[in-house]
């Protein structure tokens, strides 16, 4: 409980760090015991009997100033000889300056590692100069005991600690560190009981506020009961457990709540964009009623990221629909508002602020089996290579394989049965075309195939005879449509049109149109079926053509001077002008009148043609 609402407060933004010697010794650097043991060792060996080699850090630091005369040259010597080098390892700190949640960092280290990981990103604040400095943006880090930069401002002495201990706490430096701790939620890291004047100013800030004081914790491993007892004195709450795991499982933390806390005002924005931008995210947010929504987070390098999605449903029906849906059967479950008890997404590590309440139901679908393959009928010597199918299994019994070959939607279902394997084969043409070859080539397969050709799938598994009883029924209707593909071609060619792309509605009057203009290109006319032809006369030239017209001439066109088209699968096509050719001709009788001549044919011929089909080269009027 303590750990969760320590997190809670991080998550606001309303704690701050307090960074001990312990959480340096990550880098390799001396904790204080440690520190004291170096100075220790520094003593000449009458100067040794002279102090106690337990004694605190501060001792023994006044003890070897002392013992030189009040100089402090060797002393800092030492400390420059073990914090001015090159830290071993800096994981740790590198963790913490990922955290952008902490404003506010208090260190009594004199080491360097905090500015260095946070760079720029930071403003560490030895003096009250560099109050004024601070920006809202930028981590502050305090060092009321000085570092190597500022060696006159160091604390580690008696002396040090006394003058420290008696500073104006007005001024604004000490000022600030007091509201700090007055205001936010304190948490130690790397701290001891060394430093008796840090918890004596704890001491003096609960005499003014009391029992209205924030929560405050320490971070340490394997405290006895008598140290944590200890704590309790300054109110502070022990959580055992090591800074990096503590770090880590911030983080983790973190990527649970900061999208919900985002969405939900619990921290900035900016907080918010640095947090993830650390983790090599970028996001896209949207502004509603002024409240942050967060539409899109992907990863800074453009690499994919991993959607997951965690649901518990309350429907036992459901529930076992899942189970033969894991177990490899069906295709998609759909689960409604209703029968979820929670639902959770996340984007690699990050959970979204996406919930029961966000969504009215969602369908979980099953990721289908892709397999390349070529299907071949060898004595027809015709073969389709490169296709992909895809496969499900939506029982323990039946599978259902689809493929899309050049836009043609096939649909094979697969029924295992003790006597063999039921198929049953359908498929869906497109509502625009391919290319007309390509119809053709699928045309054919299908009609090769319901002909009962001998049929063979080739695919990784090997080579498959899946031939098929001839069906009359299917042939002749597949049949048809190949028919109808192959005049669609011999019209491309000789009109120069093109049908890729074209609607392919569902009326027959297409198939009736491109046969008739198949019939116009193989046989260059249409046969109609007249019993004569009348002529209009419409002066008494015309009538002394037509008196004299010559007995020898066996066929006789009639030009209407009337151009024509006609119109396939929304293209026109141009048959220029239509003429009427009589063959076998017979000239037949006036009218009373004398302005109409009837001509028949002595064999019924009456050819119909077109100029842009072919010649009008017979006699002509």
């Amino acid at each position: 409980m303590s750990l969760q609402n320590l997190f809670s407060a991080i998550r606001k933004e309303d704690a701050a760090l307090w960074v001990g010697a312990g959480l340096s010794m990550y880098a390799g650097y001396p904790s204080g015991n440690g520190l004291q043991k170096i100075l220790y060792a520094a003593l000449n060996n009458d100067e040794r009997i002279q102090v106690a080699p337990t004694s605190s850090l501060k001792k023994t630091a006044q003890a070897l100033v002392t013992f030189r005369s009040e100089s402090k040259n060797e002393l800092l010597k030492i400390l420059r000889k073990e914090f001015d080098r090159e830290p071993l390892a800096t994981h740790v700190h590198d963790l913490l300056s990922r955290i952008p949640h902490f404003k506010d960092i208090i260190t009594t280290n004199y080491d360097s590692m905090l500015e260095t990981s946070y760079n720029r990103r930071a403003i560490v604040v030895r003096s009250p100069k560099e109050i004024p400095l601070i920006e809202s943006g930028r981590t502050a880090i305090f060092k009321p005991h000085g570092d190597l930069q500022n060696l006159d401002r160091i604390v580690i002495t008696e002396d040090d600690y006394s003058t420290f201990y008696n500073l104006n706490k007005g001024d604004p430096f000490w000022s600030a560190i007091f509201n700090i701790i007055a205001q936010k939620t304190q948490v130690f890291l790397g701290y001891g009981f060394e430093d008796d004047n840090i918890w004596a100013w704890f001491d003096m800030i609960d005499n003014y506020i009391g029992p209205y004081r924030k929560e405050r914790f320490l971070i340490a491993p394997n405290w006895n009961e008598l140290q944590i007892k200890r704590l309790a004195k300054w109110h502070i709450k022990y959580i055992d457990m090591t800074g990096d795991k503590f770090f880590n499982d911030l983080n983790e933390e973190l990527k649970l709540t900061i999208a919900s806390d985002l969405e939900n005002g619990i921290v900035s924005q900016d907080t918010f964009n640095k947090y993830i931008t650390f983790h090599n995210f970028n996001s896209g947010i949207a502004n509603d009623d002024g409240k942050p929504r967060i539409v899109s987070l992907q990863r800074s390098d453009k690499t994919p990221t991993t959607t997951k999605i965690k649901f518990c449903v309350t429907d036992d029906r459901v529930a076992r629909k899942l189970d033969k849906f894991n177990n490899g059967f069906g295709r998609t479950v759909k689960i409604e508002n209703d029968q979820l008890d929670y639902l959770d997404l996340f984007i690699d590590d990050f959970k979204m602020n996406v919930g029961v309440h966000s969504i009215q139901s969602f369908h979980i679908v099953r990721l289908s089996k892709k397999y390349k393959f070529s299907i071949e009928f060898p004595d027809e010597d015709f073969m389709i290579e490169d296709l992909v199918f895809e496969s499900f299994q939506t029982d323990d019994k039946r599978y259902k394989l689809t493929s899309d070959v050049f836009g043609f939607k096939v649909q094979v279902n697969l029924l295992l049965r003790k006597d063999g394997i039921r198929m049953n084969f359908d498929f869906k043409a497109p509502e625009k075309l391919p290319s007309i070859n390509k119809c053709i080539q699928f045309q054919t397969a299908v009609t090769n195939y319901f002909k009962g050709c001998k049929a063979l799938i080739n695919w990784e598994f090997g080579i498959k005879d899946i031939t098929a009883i001839y069906c009359e029924e299917y042939y002749n209707h597949m049949n048809q449509s190949l028919l109808f593909y192959k005049n669609l071609k011999k019209i491309e060619r000789f009109f120069d049109v093109n049908f890729e792309g074209a609607i392919l509605n569902s009326s027959t009057a297409k198939l009736t149109t491109a046969q008739y203009l198949t019939d116009l290109i193989e046989n260059k006319y249409s046969l109609l079926h007249y019993e004569q032809v009348a002529l209009s006369i419409e002066n008494e030239t015309e009538e002394k053509k037509f008196r004299n017209f010559p007995t020898n001439i066996n066929s006789l066109l009639v030009k209407t001077g009337i151009e024509k088209d006609i119109e396939l699968l929304g293209k026109k096509i141009p048959l220029g002008e239509a003429g009427v050719e009589i063959v076998d001709i017979e000239i037949g009788q006036f009218n009373e009148e004398k302005t109409m001549l009837f001509i028949k044919s002595k064999t019924g011929r009456f050819l119909q043609r077109y100029r842009n089909i072919t010649s009008f080269d017979v006699p002509n009027i």
